[in-house]
């Protein structure tokens, strides 16, 4: 379509919607917006830019091409005025949003080059169209990068049935994958939870204590979120994963203020029923929710906004506050009623210094806490049968946030961004009650595997709170240089946790009934197979870890409709122990290239591609799990009795030494990873075409390919490292006094373990494994994906926004990356059992957690013109493949992996390769709203919104019990069976939020 001809009122609606929306370079992390255009050539022609909110005014000189751009402006309408000689000879209105550069219309010099009527059309294309159309719709196409980039403003998110989180925003998309087996969290580009990185207002927020999702932030104060699920340039960041990044709302000239309330009702059978049960073979219970229940919940916000100093100082504040609500939760012997509340505060400030520097600054503080009383119940899974109080627990959150944005336009062709951030979370817990001294006892019934709690004392374990901080640094310097846009850039993030936590210090006792089971210590249980496990765990220290990266990139505009991006990043990533010494240093070089092809030159078609080299920071729990100063041990027991009172058992005899797993001392960094240690890395690419089509629709194609290079996990096969060493001149060496059993390293590369002198003879030496005498495969992960994707933007002709979203996609490897999918471990990162023995990697290749054959995403709002309207999310998709785990029988004497119990690819003595155990079935959710907007005075606007999540209260299957059997090995032969294998788990039932939103000014 040729936006200068045809000059009808639709075709000049639909480029004026290119023009307002469609994006240019991702300058990323970026609170402001950026603008560019381009005039004829040699014209003499002046741009001046008009903030119609901030004030804002700019004047910019086109370059020999006709050429011209600005950065740093503040997010809203601008009008862009073209001058000669002292005459506005044309008028732009434009959109500016955080993160992108919005391509201004073009123009070109009457008279002689345009028609009586395409002067016609000119003149109409200064119009103003509707803010608000343009407000709540995904940003269209952008020529000027290869990057591919989803825009979300808030407003159409509000009117959307799904959640606010950065998360649920990203599941608009066909091509994000919901993990709904582990972690709760979102997948992208074939890479697991911990992959991803999220922002806010360029601040890196993502939680470095587990790398599974972003520090909570109140979800009124976003204006803004992004979403890349691939391909993005040096100058974001570095991961495996995907991009997530939200930006706050600033004040105007207009002052504003408001009070949102959403409102969730009580546990009822209509609105918000109960979960559902799930009974195994035996009549037991898998998963008791039929009695859980929850009372209604309130959450509030009080938001004001304007400025302070017009056109120069802004703010933005919201108080925010949930008042207490309450759950109650039944098991088998006990019941807990809960209550939580929240409050906030958060104040934006914007300050235009001049026109061209602006200085923004937020902080936010967040306080909650919650509560919960415990009581025993005289009837199994009976809350009317409640009986003696058992305790009270209680847990503290505080968390603040403070960041700074600095962007100044030295000159028209040079630019400086700074953002400096701090984010800090403290969590404690509190313990009272009357058996508060006794210790924690219970017992599992050997048919079924379920535990049951035995003591009046049901807290496992206790702990000090929890401290988590994190500083970043980032900067930025923008130059133009004739046809190119180079960025030199950098950043620094300093993150530790200070954690300790312990079990319960008056005991932890659990009974079992399993005879001929090989205990830990060795030891084979005597007699009928009763016998008693005391745990000891105690965990404590403070673990940082440091991580620096500097990047050079360049956008060249090789013609007027193609621009080639190149770049490289060099991440530089230090993990310390609790002495604060650095065990493990890693220095990745990550090269990045793309292509725009803006086809017609009109922004209706764009090809592009992207190549790159992607690494990962890891988290504080991956050096947490290996540099603290942990003790782990148990003991083993035939007992004659119990504590009538404390449930312990009296008439204890020891079974063998103490297990000790891990003996309390700090490991010293030669222990914890061979010296040849590397950083994991992914190769990735995508290649896309975006068309845009009449009335407001735009198409786009995508394929994507990402494939895993090298990953980081532990090995724990010291025998086979022992017996190299000593036949390879290191007779005294012995792993597990040096390493506790286990060793970073990367799966199928050699080992380079260092040999300390105490088991040298008195001299320091190192060891060199090569991979084909180890034996264990290297870790792989190949995820292919092809998107097609319709979206329509609201016009005032079709008032409806709608995205429909599918995506063919098949992963395949024996490696999910930074967490065990397949075994449902989000724990400890790079110390699964995947890689451990030889034995753990038999029939471990196979379809991974993402290889979704085909899914399928259907959001949109219509907008009626008596104010009401009308939303729906409509999510489906085939099903996810299953495994089967059982405890490893092919060798009766390989012990290392029968002690890993049922998690080694092997069920009823044969080998189920990873994936193949069947899939589940298809899924679907349907997710409704209705609205109305009350325009009451001019000035006085009333918003309501009902939305209803899986309406139809769908008991879809989201998960199976994969676990084959008990995990031991009797003397009698092969393993018990696991009564619950195969047994479900469900989609959330049918859930309700109400919510009013009123604004004035």
């Amino acid at each position: 379509m040729n936006c200068r001809t045809r000059p009808t009122r639709r075709v000049l609606t639909t480029c004026l919607l290119l023009a307002l929306g469609a994006g240019s370079t991702a300058y990323a992390q970026s609170i402001t917006g950026n603008l560019a255009g381009k005039v004829p050539a040699g014209q003499a022609l002046t741009i001046q830019v008009v903030g119609q909110q901030s004030g804002q005014e700019r004047t910019l000189a086109p370059n020999a091409n006709g050429r011209y751009s600005t950065t740093g402006l503040n997010p809203g309408r601008y009008i862009v005025n073209i001058i000669q000689d002292g005459t506005t000879v044309a008028t732009r209105s434009v959109t500016v949003s955080p993160n992108t550069t919005v391509t201004v219309a073009p123009y070109a010099a009457p008279s002689a080059q345009l028609s009586a009527a395409e002067q016609h059309a000119e003149k109409l294309s200064a119009v103003t169209v509707s803010a608000n159309a343009m407000n709540t719709d995904v940003t269209p196409i952008d020529v000027s990068t290869p990057e591919l980039v989803s825009n979300f403003s808030m407003q159409l998110v509000n009117q959307l049935p799904v959640g606010r989180s950065p998360q649920s925003i990203a599941l608009l998309q066909s091509n994000v994958t919901y993990d709904d087996q582990t972690t709760g969290s979102v997948m992208m580009g074939g890479a697991t939870p911990a992959e991803n990185r999220y922002f806010i207002n360029g601040f890196d927020t993502t939680d470095d204590d587990t790398s599974i999702g972003g520090h909570a932030f109140p979800p009124e104060a976003v204006a803004n979120t992004t979403v890349i699920s691939d391909g993005f340039g040096a100058s974001w960041t570095n991961a495996t994963g995907g991009v997530m990044a939200s930006t706050i709302r600033q004040g105007t000239n207009k002052f504003k203020a408001g009070y949102s309330v959403y409102f969730t009702p009580p546990t009822s059978r209509l609105l918000e029923p109960r979960g559902h049960d799930v009974v195994n073979a035996n009549g037991d219970y898998y998963r008791f929710a039929s009695q859980n229940s929850h009372s209604s919940s309130f959450t509030q916000y009080l938001w004001a906004s304007g400025a302070i100093v017009k056109n120069r100082l802004f703010f933005f504040g919201l108080l925010g506050n949930v008042p207490p609500t309450r759950s109650t939760g039944v098991g088998m012997q006990s019941m807990s009623i809960g209550g939580s509340r929240e409050k906030q505060a958060m104040l934006n400030i914007t300050w235009n210094i001049t026109d061209n520097q602006s200085l923004n600054i937020f902080g936010e503080k967040d306080w909650s806490s919650s509560s919960t009383n415990s009581y025993q119940l005289n009837q199994p899974y009976d809350r009317n049968a409640k009986g003696a109080y058992i305790g009270w627990s209680g847990g503290i959150t505080n968390q603040h946030f403070l960041v700074g944005n600095y962007h100044y336009n030295i000159t028209d062709n040079l630019s400086l961004v700074l953002m400096g951030g701090y984010v800090a979370e403290t969590t404690g817990s509190v313990l009272h009650g009357q058996y508060i001294d006794q210790p924690y006892v219970e017992s599992v019934d050997p048919n079924t595997q379920v535990a049951t709690l035995l003591s009046n004392n049901n807290i496992f374990t206790y702990g000090p709170p929890r401290a988590f901080d994190k500083h970043g640094f980032t900067g930025k310097l923008n130059w133009d240089i004739g046809p190119n846009r180079i960025t030199v850039g950098g950043e620094m993030y300093k993150h530790q946790v200070t954690e300790e936590w312990g079990y319960n210090p008056h005991g932890v006792w659990i009974y079992y009934d399993r005879p001929g089971a090989v205990l830990g210590n060795g030891y084979t249980v005597p007699g009928n197979g009763q016998y008693v496990q005391e745990d000891f765990h105690h965990v404590g220290g403070t673990v940082p870890t440091d991580s620096k990266a500097a990047y050079l990139q360049d956008f060249w505009n090789v013609t007027d409709n193609v621009v080639l991006y190149g770049a490289v990043r060099d991440d530089q990533y230090s993990y310390k122990n609790t002495q604060d010494k650095t065990f493990i240093h890693f220095n990745k070089i990550s090269p990045r290239a793309g292509v725009s092809w803006d086809v017609h030159g009109d922004s209706t078609l764009k090809i592009g591609a992207n190549i790159g080299k992607y690494a990962q920071q890891l988290p504080s729990n991956f050096t947490f799990g290996m540099a603290d100063v942990e003790y782990v041990a148990q003991n083993y027991y035939t007992y004659t009795g119990m504590d009538p009172t404390t449930k312990a058992p009296t008439g204890t005899q020891q079974i063998g030494p103490t297990n000790v797993q891990d003996n309390g001392l700090p490991p010293t960094p030669d222990s914890i990873a061979v010296k040849n240690l590397k950083s994991n890395s992914q190769l990735e690419g995508n290649i896309y075409a975006q068309q845009q089509f009449s009335s407001g629709w735009t198409g786009m194609v995508e394929f994507s390919y990402s494939k895993l290079l090298r990953d980081i996990n532990e090995t724990c096969d010291y025998q086979k490292i022992d017996a190299y060493a000593h036949s390879h001149g290191f007779a005294g060496y012995n792993m597990e006094d040096q390493s506790g059993n286990c060793i970073e390293y990367n799966p199928g590369s050699s080992l380079d373990i260092a040999i300390p002198a105490v088991a040298n003879g008195g001299t320091a030496g190192l060891l060199h494994i090569p991979d084909s005498h180890y034996g264990v495969p290297g870790a792989k992960r190949k995820y292919y994906r092809l998107t097609l994707q319709m979206t329509h933007q609201r016009t005032a002709d079709q008032p409806y926004y709608l995205n429909l979203s599918y995506t063919w996609a098949h992963e395949y490897g024996n490696d999910n990356g930074l967490l065990d999918l397949q075994r449902g471990d989000p724990g400890y990162i790079g110390q699964t059992p995947e890689f451990d023995y030889p034995e753990m990697t038999v029939g471990g290749t196979g379809d991974l957690n993402q290889d979704i054959r085909h899914s399928f995403v259907a959001s949109g709002v219509y907008y009626f013109p008596n104010h009401l309207n009308i939303g729906a999310v409509l999510s489906a998709h085939t099903g996810q493949p299953l495994s089967c785990f059982g405890t490893y029988t092919i060798d009766p004497t390989s012990y290392v992996a029968q002690n890993y119990g049922a998690s080694t690819y092997v069920c009823d003595g044969k080998v189920v390769p990873l994936g193949s155990a069947g899939r589940l079935p298809f899924f679907w959710s349907l997710n409704l709203s209705a609205g109305y907007d009350w325009h009451i005075t001019p000035k006085n606007d009333l918003q309501f919104n009902l939305q209803i999540y899986n309406v139809t209260n769908r008991r879809g299957v989201v998960n199976r019990n994969q676990t084959w059997d008990q995990g031991f090995i009797p003397a009698s032969g092969m393993p018990p069976l696991n009564v619950n294998y195969g047994l479900p788990a469900y989609q959330a039932p049918r859930t309700t939020s109400i919510n009013l939103r009123y604004t004035w000014g």
